[in-house]
């Protein structure tokens, strides 16, 4: 078993452990908080399936595109689709040698079905139910829950990470023409040009990131990029009158285990903690969203900016987390 329980959560809450298993998990929970905590999320979920089912509703569209989906493709002309009685051909005539009763080759299951499980796709009624029986039981709200959870992330407290990130938004700073390519192949236009900020604010909103809500008059947009081994991190580059800006952002919750020791400062009601003063290097929890932010000047100067941003706790609570879920599911969809 690894530092925290992961996958066997669901097997635990569900008794389909060996007995011995289970009594490890039981010994392992008495000695963590977090796994204990994923364990009595996941055991609301199933108790409170009936009373808040009603309130998780999918888009009015969404099961039709979800049976389209298991329509099998229209066949070509002269094409025989399914089991044809052996030996006998169109029209109840002989066969000829080189007909095939077997059905062509079906395309791989969409990928919404990964989600649950592989699922059989043989024809579109059987799809159809296949889909009404997954969304008509406790799997759906389950694969929601269990969607909607966040890693952990711990900001790298190391002074020298925050000095060569500075450095990196300076040099990138006197390129020209940086351009972002978001994941649905949408573009914004390089710094510089008419309209750029509210651009790269409006992306930002459409992503799914915390952005400033206003954009201080003084401060522009010099860059967007995509960082981190799963480039799994957005970087925005802001022009402030005290220095260049690095704003890093990634989907996840900040581990409190990380942080607990960092003096912190009040922005919003929430905690906004600070890793270092020189450079200023601050960390704070958006949503579902860890902010991480490293600048010159003075520690007052940056936290007037950060006001513009929205600071809040990650809410791990059932209803939050299926949203979360069906969020993330929709955009695998899209």
């Amino acid at each position: 078993m690894s530092a925290h329980l992961g996958d066997w959560v669901s097997a635990l809450v569900d008794n389909q452990l060996a007995p011995a298993d289970r009594e490890r998990c039981l010994a392992h929970l008495a000695a963590c908080p977090v796994c204990a905590r994923e364990v009595e999320d996941a055991r609301a979920a199933r108790r409170a399936l009936v009373l808040d089912i009603d309130e998780v509703r999918p888009a009015p569209d969404f099961m039709s595109r979800l049976l389209s989906m298991s329509e099998p493709p229209a066949p070509a002309a002269g094409e025989v689709v399914g089991f044809d009685e052996p030996g006998r051909g169109e029209g109840g005539g002989p066969r000829a040698a080189s007909a095939s009763p077997l059905v062509p080759h079906e395309q791989l299951p969409p990928r919404w079905r990964a989600l649950c499980g592989d699922v059989d796709h043989r024809g579109g009624r059987r799809g159809r139910a296949v889909i009404a029986a997954i969304l008509g039981t406790t799997m759906v709200t389950v694969s929601l829950f269990t969607l909607g959870d966040r890693p952990m992330v711990a900001p790298d407290r190391q002074q020298t990470e925050a000095l060569s990130a500075l450095a990196a938004a300076a040099q990138l700073r006197s390129s020209d023409g940086l351009v972002l390519a978001s994941g649905d192949g949408a573009t914004v236009s390089g710094p510089g040009t008419d309209g750029y900020d509210h651009e790269v604010l409006e992306w930002m909103s459409e992503q799914g990131w915390p952005r400033p809500d206003p954009l201080p008059d003084t401060v522009t947009v010099s860059a967007v990029r995509y960082s981190g081994t799963h480039d799994d991190v957005l970087e925005v580059d802001l022009d402030t009158p005290f220095g260049d800006v690095v704003l890093r952002e990634q989907h996840g919750r900040l581990d409190p285990d990380k942080v607990s020791d960092l003096r912190t400062v009040d922005a919003g009601g929430a905690p906004v903690y600070v890793v270092s003063d020189a450079p200023v290097h601050l960390v704070w929890q958006s949503s579902d969203t860890v902010v991480d932010l490293v600048a010159p000047g003075s520690l007052d100067d940056v936290l007037q900016l950060v006001s513009t941003f929205p600071v809040d706790e990650y809410d791990p609570g059932f209803q939050a987390r299926v949203g979360r879920g069906w969020t993330t599911l929709t955009g695998v969809l899209s």
